[in-house]
């Protein structure tokens, strides 16, 4: 969805295509088409929707690290500094605070 988060949210998923996943899944297609016409969850998507924006989410991926928005790249090498890095702090603020 990414940048067009907004956008996609007014469009209704078309029953067919969401029952087809459900199907490929393995659900109980009967009960997700009617989840589906019924907006069971949208309250929980909604919370979603609403936590992400909070949280500064953009885009999908988006990590975190320790709480953290991770603002580098999402490949294991820039992951793995981002997680060494928030360990040093994590580290440091533990010495600090004896």
């Amino acid at each position: 969805m990414g940048t067009n988060r907004k956008k996609w949210l007014r469009w209704p998923t078309p029953p067919f295509l969401g029952v087809k996943y459900a199907a490929d899944l393995g659900l109980d297609t009967e009960r997700f088409d009617q989840d589906l016409r019924s907006h069971r969850g949208s309250g929980r998507i909604a919370e979603d929707v609403e936590s992400a924006d909070r949280s500064g989410v953009a885009d999908t991926p988006t990590f975190f690290v320790n709480g953290r928005l991770h603002h580098g790249a999402y490949d294991i090498t820039g992951l793995s500094a981002a997680v060494r890095a928030a360990r040093e702090r994590a580290a440091a603020d533990a010495r600090r605070d004896r």
